[in-house]
C-alpha cells in the first residue's frame, strides 16, 4: 500500500437493512475462538529501540519539548517508514501501527497490540528509566460500522509495569468488515493518591499537544482490525449494555443517500474516525455526523421511536401527576430543556391533560444557587429538578486561584442540601432532584494548551461524574428533616451514551443537536418511568 493511497479498503457486500427490520443488528460476538497464547515479542515492532527521553524540568517546558521534538534526523529511513499491519498467523495477534510522526510514540511506546480472541489492546511502553511519562493516561475508540471505546485500566498493569491494557467489548460491531483503532495520550501522569483535595487543577497540562503529537495510533487508515462473525452471540453487560452509536447507512431505505457505490454496485465501508483537536483547521467533527445513537431490545427500545407514549399508557394519567422537569444549570441545561420540549412535543397521550413541561432556570456555579434562584423555581411550578452545575467550575470562567474536586464536591452537597430543605415551602413541591451526568469539552485550544485554561477534559468529567454517584448516594437515607419529606436526590448516569461522541461538539462545548436530543428523551423517558 503506497503512501498516496494508504486507505484502500475493498468494497464489499453489506447485507440490507429496512427500517423496521433490524433483526440483523441484534448482539453478535465478532472475534474468531480462543487461540494459544504466544509471546508478544514474536510480532514485529513498530519502532526502533533507539529512543531518547527528553528531561522534564517543568511542565510548560515538558509540552513545549514535546510539541517542538524532531526525530533525529541520522535515524535510518526504515525508522521513518509508512508503518504497516501485520498479523502472526498462529495466534491472530496483531501489531497496530504506530504514528511515528509523534514525539511522545518516539520517546515512550515500543508497540501496540491487539488480541482479537481476548478483545484486548495492549500498549507496550519503554521502561521507566528511559520513558519520559511514567503512568500515561490514555483514551481509545473504534470506528467504522459503530463507535464504541477502549476502556483502559487506570494503572499500569501489576504483572508487567511496561504494559497498559485496554478492552473493547465486540457487541458493539454490528456487521463484519474492517474497523479502525485510534488511541490519544491525554495525561503524561495520572492522578496521584489524594489529587481530590491536594490538586490544583489550573497547574495540569494536557499531555496531548498540537501537531498529531498525542496520537499515538497511526492516521492514516492503517490501525484497524478486521471483524468476523462466529456462532456464539451475547448480549453484554454494564453501561454500554443499552444501545449502540451505529453507522445511519445501517437504519436507511436508501444505502446510496449517505455513501456512494463502490465497483460493481457494491458499497464501501465508512472511513476512521479521528478526535479532533483545536489547531491548523483540523476538524473531523463532521463525521460525527453519520452516527445515530440505536437502543438495544429491551427496556429503551421504546427510545427508538420520537413519541415517548408507552411510559404514560403503564398508569392511568391522573392530574396530581402533572410534571414541570426543570433543568438547573447554564446552557447545557437549557439545551437539553429545548430536547425536553421536543419530546413533550412528539409524545402523543389520549387525555387532555398535557402529562410533562419543560422549563430551564439559570445558575452557572454553586454559589448562584440562593433563596432567588428557589422564587424562580416555585415561579415555574418545577416539580423536578435535573441539575447540572459541572461545566462553569471547570471552565475558564471560574476566576478562583485553583480549582480541586473536594471543594466542588463541598460545594455541591451544600447546594443539594439548600434545594431539599428550600423546596419544602414551594406551592408546588418538588418531588424529586435528578444529578446529572457532566460533560466533557473536546479538544479546543484553551484545554490542549499549556498552562490550560479550560479543564472540561474528559478525565476530569469522568471523576466529576464519580463525585455526582458519591453526592446521591450520600443522600439516599436523607429524606426527612424536621419531621418534613425532602424530595429524594439520585444520580442519572448517561455516560453509556455520550463516550463514543464526547468530541463531536460543534462548538467544542455543546452537544450536536440530535445528541442533546437523544440524552433529554432518555431523561425525560427516566422521569416518566418514576412519575406514573
Amino acid at each position: 500500500m503506497t503512501e498516496s493511497n494508504v486507505v484502500e479498503i475493498a468494497a464489499k457486500k453489506v447485507p440490507e437493512l429496512s427500517k423496521h427490520d433490524k433483526s440483523s443488528l441484534e448482539p453478535s460476538n465478532t472475534l474468531s475462538p480462543e487461540l494459544p497464547k504466544h509471546d508478544e515479542s514474536s510480532l514485529e515492532p513498530s519502532k526502533n529501540d533507539t529512543s531518547t527521553t527528553p528531561e522534564i524540568i517543568a511542565i510548560k517546558k515538558k509540552a513545549n519539548q514535546n510539541q517542538n521534538h524532531s526525530k533525529d534526523p541520522t535515524v535510518s529511513a526504515t525508522h521513518l517508514r509508512t508503518p504497516s499491519h501485520t498479523k502472526d498467523l498462529i495466534t491472530g495477534r496483531e501489531s497496530i501501527p504506530l504514528n511515528l510522526e509523534s514525539a511522545y510514540v518516539d520517546s515512550d511506546i515500543v508497540k501496540i497490540v491487539h488480541l482479537p480472541a481476548e478483545a484486548r489492546i495492549h500498549i507496550h511502553l519503554e521502561p521507566k528509566t528511559k520513558r519520559r511519562c511514567q503512568n500515561p493516561v490514555f483514551k481509545g475508540r473504534i470506528s467504522g460500522w459503530s463507535l464504541s471505546m477502549i476502556d483502559f485500566e487506570n494503572t499500569l498493569s501489576q504483572s508487567e509495569n511496561d504494559l497498559v491494557v485496554g478492552t473493547y467489548d465486540p457487541f458493539h460491531m454490528p456487521l463484519p468488515g474492517r474497523y479502525y483503532i485510534e488511541i490519544i495520550v491525554l495525561l503524561c501522569e495520572s492522578y496521584k493518591e489524594g489529587f481530590r483535595t491536594s490538586l490544583n487543577l489550573k497547574n495540569v497540562c494536557l499531555e496531548f499537544v498540537l501537531n498529531d503529537n498525542g496520537r499515538i495510533t497511526d492516521m492514516k487508515g492503517n490501525a484497524f482490525m478486521d471483524a468476523i462473525h462466529w456462532s456464539n452471540k451475547t448480549m453484554p453487560t454494564g453501561k454500554y449494555s443499552r444501545g449502540r452509536w451505529l453507522h445511519k447507512s445501517l437504519l436507511s431505505d436508501n444505502r446510496e443517500q449517505h455513501y456512494k457505490n463502490g465497483t460493481d454496485g457494491l458499497q464501501l465501508e465508512p472511513g476512521p474516525l479521528f478526535t479532533p483537536y483545536q489547531a491548523r483547521n483540523r476538524d473531523y467533527k463532521e463525521a460525527f455526523q453519520e452516527y445515530t445513537y440505536w437502543w438495544n431490545s429491551g427496556p429503551g427500545e421504546a427510545l427508538n421511536q420520537p413519541d415517548l407514549g408507552i411510559y404514560l399508557k403503564k398508569q392511568k394519567l391522573q392530574t396530581t401527576n402533572t410534571s414541570k422537569i426543570c433543568f438547573l444549570g447554564a446552557s447545557h441545561s437549557t439545551q437539553l430543556k429545548n430536547g425536553c420540549v421536543g419530546a413533550m412535543q412528539n409524545t402523543k397521550y389520549e387525555s387532555k391533560l398535557r402529562p410533562f413541561s419543560c422549563g430551564a432556570v439559570l445558575a452557572h456555579f454553586t454559589e448562584n444557587v440562593t433563596q432567588d434562584t428557589m422564587s424562580k423555581i416555585n415561579q415555574a411550578g418545577c416539580t423536578h429538578l435535573v441539575v447540572g452545575l459541572f461545566q462553569w467550575n471547570f471552565s475558564f470562567k471560574n476566576l478562583w486561584e485553583s480549582i480541586t474536586f473536594d471543594k466542588w464536591k463541598d460545594d455541591m452537597i451544600r447546594t443539594v442540601e439548600f434545594l431539599q430543605t428550600a423546596s419544602a415551602k414551594n406551592q408546588v413541591p418538588i418531588r424529586r432532584i435528578l444529578l446529572r451526568s457532566a460533560h466533557p469539552n473536546g479538544l479546543k485550544r484553551d484545554a490542549v494548551s499549556c498552562p490550560a485554561k479550560d479543564w472540561r477534559n474528559p478525565i476530569n468529567s469522568d471523576i466529576g461524574n464519580t463525585i455526582l454517584q458519591e453526592i446521591a448516594n450520600g443522600f439516599a437515607s436523607n429524606n426527612t428533616k424536621d419531621d418534613v419529606t425532602l424530595p429524594p436526590v439520585s444520580f442519572i448516569d448517561t455516560t453509556f451514551l455520550i463516550d463514543a461522541v464526547w468530541d463531536s461538539a460543534p462548538d467544542w462545548s455543546h452537544f450536536p443537536e440530535e445528541t442533546s436530543q437523544m440524552e433529554a428523551r432518555f431523561l425525560v423517558s427516566e422521569i416518566l418511568k418514576e412519575d406514573f
